[in-house]
């Protein structure tokens, strides 16, 4: 007997499609655990080749120069990781095997001022080498650290100071030279000088080191603020949208937040917007000690108005849609003894079914429970069976009946999953009257076996959704894993998988 309620059993727990044009925009926060991301900046992601090119050097001594595109080149090795005492602060130490530096030119044009016996005269000096390659004998130790912060609402990896050991000879080729005589003597000279000097030779492995720590946060930050969305149906849209990072140097948490939005309705259209915007204070945040999406409970309140204004609670289905009711159509024996006027029509007649809620159904949260979310509904459903007579649908059956049940949430294989436990009903179903004055059907249908199957079919259906995944980088993934909840905010909790 359970076949013929399916049909109603889905219309209690799913949506339909509507022509509502609305977009609520509710705050979200997702707190990112230090353990979560931060193997994301150590994973070999040092070691290697690389270059990096400084368009312009100005060296002072003997005499203003300039070095045009400078190319520092290393390959090291190297071993990061976090330091004991603080969170999002790291130590490395990088075995700088080889190192080179080439410069497409080295230009001088300046005048100096030299006294020569006692007169003073003004000399122009103007010289040229092209295609110079500095290269060190000796494999150099860099020793330091970097630390994580925020910029602007981004990540950001700010460098420590560092040291630099094992400085030895560098060999200085030049492929052409022109000048004063000398020029080129002088310019070897003055450069070796300055490379046996840690201090000149850490700026240029500054600017290098930090370019390669950008490229770490760069890359966290692009993977963090991608927009993630959610199709529910055709015209039923969820978005996150991040906006901002903070960073607790307390506990190493990234704590990224932006706008959830959910919007109905075609996406070019003219949307009413509804704004749930609830900042999230340092106490709210205590309890949430996983990684995961915080929204407030508010978003469910306004979702749930959303949803019945614009009669995403309707549903219309189809008889041949429906195999529990087309299973009954086709059995006379079955009809004879539950519903009668069925016999009526043709064992495939093209039945359609309206449902509604009443009005707002009134949604109260009920807390969690081993990861699950629940939800206490009281609603009134109301819909219209219409039958097929004479090429056309004619008003057959009304139902109504009031539904108190607890619906769950929960995540299974990184879906959501939504389920009814344990709903109570009293199901009217009345006779149309224009049906009744034409058609004086018997008017008996086995009421007690059709509401407790209803009852059952509720309880055993489930509608599951796709949910987004958290990608850290090309090979990280957080996957939803549970929910979590307190007073004032609702968690979907991710993990590594």
């Amino acid at each position: 007997m359970k076949y013929q309620i399916l049909f109603f059993a889905s219309c209690l727990l799913s949506t339909s499609l509507s022509f509502g044009q609305s977009r609520l925009k509710t705050s979200f926060y997702f707190p990112l655990r230090f353990k979560e991301y931060s193997d994301v900046l150590l994973k070999n992601k040092f070691d290697g080749k690389e270059q990096t090119i400084i368009p312009q050097l100005i060296m002072a001594q003997p005499y203003s120069t300039t070095l045009t595109n400078a190319a520092l080149q290393l390959e090291y090795k190297a071993q990061v990781k976090p330091q004991a005492k603080g969170f999002g602060i790291f130590d490395y130490v990088l075995d700088i095997t080889k190192s080179s530096i080439n410069v497409d030119r080295i230009s001088t044009d300046t005048v100096i001022t030299q006294v020569l016996g006692g007169v003073t005269v003004n000399v122009h000096v103007k010289g040229q080498c092209d295609g110079v390659q500095l290269t060190s004998t000796s494999a150099m130790k860099l020793e330091g650290g970097f630390h994580v912060d925020t910029v602007n609402g981004q990540l950001a990896s700010k460098m420590d100071d560092f040291n630099l050991s094992n400085l030895g000879e560098w060999v200085i080729q030049v492929r052409s030279c022109t000048g004063p005589v000398g020029y080129e003597h002088i310019l070897k000279g003055e450069i070796s000088k300055l490379l046996k000097e840690p201090a000149s030779l850490k700026k240029l492995l500054a600017q290098h080191l930090q370019n390669k720590f950008n490229s770490l946060t760069d890359s966290l930050n692009q993977s963090l603020f991608e927009t993630k969305s959610i199709k529910l149906s055709d015209e039923l849209h969820v978005s996150v949208v991040p906006e901002k990072i903070n960073f607790d140097p307390s506990n190493g948490k990234i704590l990224l937040s932006g706008v959830l939005m959910t919007e109905t309705g075609p996406a070019d259209s003219q949307k009413n917007e509804v704004n749930i915007m609830v900042e999230m204070k340092n106490e709210d945040l205590k309890p949430f000690t996983s990684s995961g999406l915080l929204v407030p409970h508010e978003f469910t309140d306004a979702l749930n108005k959303i949803l019945f204004q614009e009669k995403f609670l309707e549903k219309r289905l189809l008889g041949k849609d429906i195999s529990g009711f087309m299973k009954l159509l086709s059995n006379r024996f079955y009809q004879f003894f539950i519903w009668p006027d069925l016999m009526n029509f043709r064992t495939n007649a093209p039945f359609q079914f309206d449902f509604s809620a009443q009005r707002q159904p009134e949604v109260v949260h009920a807390g969690y429970s081993e990861g699950a979310l629940w939800f206490k509904i009281k609603a009134q459903i109301v819909g219209k069976m219409w039958a097929p007579i004479q090429n056309r649908l004619y008003p057959y059956i009304n139902f109504n009946t009031p539904l108190n049940t607890y619906v769950w949430l929960m995540v299974e294989d990184g879906n959501l999953v939504i389920g009814a436990h344990d709903p109570k009903m009293k199901l009217h179903p009345t006779w149309s009257p224009s049906y009744i004055d034409a058609y004086n059907p018997s008017t008996y249908i086995g009421l007690s076996t059709i509401q407790s199957e209803i009852t059952k079919a509720v309880a055993d259906t489930r509608l599951t959704y796709d949910l987004p995944q958290l990608k850290i980088d090309d090979k990280k993934l957080l996957v939803p894993q549970r929910f979590f909840s307190t007073k004032k905010w609702i968690q979907l909790i991710f993990t590594a998988p």
